[in-house]
């Protein structure tokens, strides 16, 4: 595999991230911002706040937002170890993951 297919940069990731976030649909942006309708945000006030605080997210936290178990808050590895793999080489959003959760001990 040559480098041009490779996962080069915390940047280019964080692009990646932040276009897997912004292609959810509607109801899974309306699911993942449920407790601002208990506050009584409408649906359009939910969607429009949820796509400002993405482009919002600087790439390592959008980065850490997906390294973070979302259940507990364990984090599956730092930000020098993001680097880490992405040095050993990713081609891609799954490969990225999987060599991530490798890294981590096993919980839940």
């Amino acid at each position: 595999m040559n480098n041009e297919e490779m996962i080069e940069s915390r940047k280019e990731l964080a692009e990646i991230l932040r276009k897997r976030q912004q292609n959810l649909t509607r109801s899974e942006i309306l699911k993942a911002t449920q407790p601002m309708a208990k506050k009584g945000f409408t649906k359009a006030e939910r969607i429009k706040a949820y796509s400002e605080e993405l482009e919002a997210l600087s790439d390592d936290e959008i980065i850490m937002s997906y390294v973070t178990c979302s259940r507990c808050g364990e984090k599956f590895c730092s930000l020098e170890e993001v680097d880490e793999i992405l040095k050993d080489g990713c081609k891609d959003f799954d490969e990225f993951m999987r060599k991530v959760l490798e890294r981590s001990p096993t919980h839940h």
